[in-house]
């Protein structure tokens, strides 16, 4: 956890704003010692509220939820985090989620305040973890973005299938493109 916000700080010496929910890797999160990087114990999502983290054995997976057994937490949008400010990088990695917090950026993706937007996404049918391709590709063309690289991906490991289960997808804002 906090991998990446280390990374784009030392390498490009970029500002970072690291939202994270889960208690446990929030923890992780405040080892980082960085005056430009800023980590701040909430969910981002579609509307400001409150919600719950959902624990696995593995803390790379916890996730939002609305049922089960949870530990509360506020949900903030980018929108009211940002209302006047552009975001370079916008890395989302919610297991699931990713499509509440760009609905939560609404205002932000409209107005072409984000230039790059990292999205995880599912690959297929059975991949009920994460947010289908398509869902996240229609709703940031719908601004304009259009896909600009795939990052990282993983193969169908909890069945042992021989396809694709996940990838990491960037789109460009139209802003970058003119």
């Amino acid at each position: 956890r906090g991998a990446f916000s280390l990374f784009a700080n030392q390498r490009w010496g970029a500002r970072v704003v690291a939202y994270e929910p889960s208690p446990r890797n929030y923890g992780r999160l405040q080892t980082i010692r960085s005056e430009a990087i800023t980590t701040i114990n909430k969910a981002v999502g579609a509307d400001i509220g409150w919600t719950g983290i959902d624990y696995h054995e593995d803390p790379s997976m916890d996730q939002i939820t609305t049922n089960g057994t949870y530990t509360g937490v506020t949900v903030v949008t980018l929108d009211g985090q940002f209302p006047t400010k552009t975001i370079d990088y916008l890395k989302i990695d919610t297991e699931g989620y990713d499509l509440a917090v760009l609905h939560g950026a609404a205002d932000l993706l409209e107005t072409r305040r984000i230039g790059l937007v990292q999205a995880e996404v599912g690959l297929n049918p059975e991949n009920h973890w994460h947010i289908p391709m398509e869902c996240i590709k229609t709703y940031l063309e719908s601004f304009g973005y259009r896909l600009f690289a795939i990052g990282e991906t993983a193969m169908e490991w909890p069945t042992g299938q021989p396809f694709m289960r996940r990838a990491d997808l960037v789109f460009i804002s139209p802003r970058l493109i003119d």
